[in-house]
């Protein structure tokens, strides 16, 4: 039982309820177990002088009902399952209990205005305004009863005790008022402190929502800055693996960054080559060549490229320039790549010659087949007149009536 009343305290002492749905109940169950568990710790000494006055007093009515009190407020500090509203109605009913049993037995003297002072007080913290004036009625009521009661003789109680009926009467009417002021202010107090309650709820609610968008902003830029990482790294890693000399330069033609086949073109480490203007590097001049492509891309606003001499480099080279623009359209940077074709263009160089050479040949053969093409028509012309005098000399040996002696082989007779 000892464990269970540390933990209880633990719990309502250090703990703190949400503000969520309910919040104000969560608060009120709270206050309620620390009273409770306040009076149970702090309550022996009370009892044990109560019970053994009333042992003193033969009022063993008294002592079992005063025992019987404590036990039940152990009982509802201690069974937590039971809902919050029974627990709180099992409470006040104990503490009329024993403020009604206090003015049956003893008399308007006794402690029983202090109980029932203390229920509309706690009615009104655990259950707000209208508990609370219910349970004020209740006590005033309990006072017109009783007074009732005595006026009608059913009551009886020592004069000692009793005193005059003046002073019971202010007595009583001070009561009602102290009971009645504390009440209705403890209730209001308690309304105000619900509505700060919710207010604040409201504002921790707007406060969390717009945590958790800002959470969600974090996060998605967090992931966007991976992302962007990410490309980057990506892109410095093709960057850096492209096989042709490449550079990213200003639209002043200033080097902003260099791979490694520039840096092993050119036997220059990145650090010599950023800040340098481009023509300064690869073609060893103060002035960028006349062939240079960067003019025409500027004016072109996209991709270019020319074939050049690029001195640095030792050979011919495919030089293209690629612009980069910003958000705005305006020209950030280029992409300059050098591809190098000088085997290609030697090799371009050797098929010509060897064309031109094909050509020559065709040339001479084509002149050696003209002339003898030239030869063999003479030879039929040759021929054709040759078999024109053979068939004259045919015609004027028939004339003279002389028979020729061979067939005429041209004629194929």
């Amino acid at each position: 039982m000892i464990d269970r009343v540390k933990r209880a305290f633990k719990e309502v002492w250090y703990s703190s309820p949400p503000l969520s749905e309910g919040a104000v109940s969560l608060w009120r169950e709270r206050v309620f177990t620390v009273t409770f568990l306040s009076m149970v710790l702090l309550g022996v000494v009370p009892l044990l002088s109560s019970i053994r006055f009333a042992i003193r007093q033969g009022d063993w009515l008294i002592a079992w009902a005063t025992l019987l009190a404590y036990l039940s407020f152990c009982a509802i500090l201690l069974l937590r399952r039971i809902p919050y509203t029974l627990r709180i109605l099992f409470g006040l009913s104990v503490y009329y209990a024993l403020g009604w049993l206090s003015f049956l037995v003893i008399g308007p003297v006794g402690s029983y205005r202090l109980w029932l002072f203390a229920a509309p007080v706690a009615a009104s913290l655990f259950l707000g305004l209208r508990g609370g004036l219910v349970a004020l009625a209740l006590s005033i009521g309990s006072l017109v009863v009783s007074a009732m009661l005595a006026i009608a003789g059913r009551l009886t109680w020592p004069v000692a005790e009793v005193g005059s009926s003046g002073r019971w009467i202010v007595t009583s009417v001070t009561f009602v008022f102290l009971a009645s002021v504390t009440t209705v202010g403890l209730s209001v107090f308690v309304r105000n402190l619900e509505e700060a309650l919710r207010d604040q709820r409201m504002l921790v609610d707007d406060l969390t929502h717009a945590n958790r968008l800002l959470e969600e902003q974090i996060l998605e830029r967090r992931r966007a800055e991976e992302e962007l990482a990410r490309a980057r790294q990506e892109w410095e890693e093709v960057f850096q693996a492209v096989g042709h000399p490449m550079i990213i330069i200003d639209p002043q033609r200033i080097i902003m960054a260099a791979n490694r086949a520039t840096v092993e073109a050119t036997s220059m480490p990145v650090s010599e080559l950023v800040g340098r203007r481009c023509y300064e590097v690869f073609h060893r001049n103060d002035q960028p060549p006349a062939q240079c492509p960067l003019p025409k891309m500027h004016r072109s606003e996209r991709f270019e490229a020319t074939e050049m001499e690029v001195e640095a480099l030792g050979g011919t080279f495919l030089v293209s320039c690629t612009p980069v623009f910003d958000d705005e359209g305006a020209l950030e940077k280029v992409i300059h790549v050098a591809t190098d074709i000088t085997e290609r263009k030697r090799a371009e160089e050797a098929l010509r010659h060897h064309r031109e050479h094909l050509e020559e040949l065709v040339e001479e053969r084509t002149r050696e087949l003209r002339k003898l093409v030239d030869a063999m028509v003479g030879r039929e012309v040759r021929m054709a007149e040759l078999k024109k005098v053979i068939e004259n000399l045919r015609q004027q040996l028939e004339a003279a009536g002389l028979e020729p002696v061979a067939d005429d082989p041209l004629l194929g007779g």
